[in-house]
C-alpha cells in the first residue's frame, strides 16, 4: 500500500468460516500478510486492522474477521488504508 485509500465496491462476510472477501474499484497491490484497515462501514464488525489471508485477484482479496453468529449486510463508503 501507498499510504492512498482503496475503495472497496462490495464485502461479503461468511460468519461460519469468519473470512471475508473484500472486491475493490481498482487495482489493491495487496499481496497475502499485508497488514491492512478498513473503515467506513456502518457495521462495527468490518470496522478495525486485518490481516489479508487470500490474494484472489487483481481487485479482490480475503481477510480473517472472525467466527461470528451473524453475518450483516455491509453498509457505509468502505475504504482500505
Amino acid at each position: 500500500m501507498t499510504g492512498e485509500s482503496i475503495r472497496i465496491s462490495s464485502l461479503n462476510y461468511n460468519s461460519t468460516s469468519g473470512i471475508a472477501t473484500i472486491t475493490t474499484s481498482n487495482r489493491h497491490g495487496l499481496k497475502v500478510d499485508s497488514k491492512i484497515k478498513l473503515t467506513g462501514a456502518n457495521e462495527s464488525i468490518y470496522n478495525g486492522d486485518f490481516v489479508v489471508v487470500e490474494n484472489l485477484g487483481l481487485n479482490s482479496f480475503s481477510v480473517r474477521i472472525g467466527v461470528g453468529t451473524t453475518a450483516p449486510v455491509a453498509t457505509g463508503t468502505h475504504s482500505i488504508s
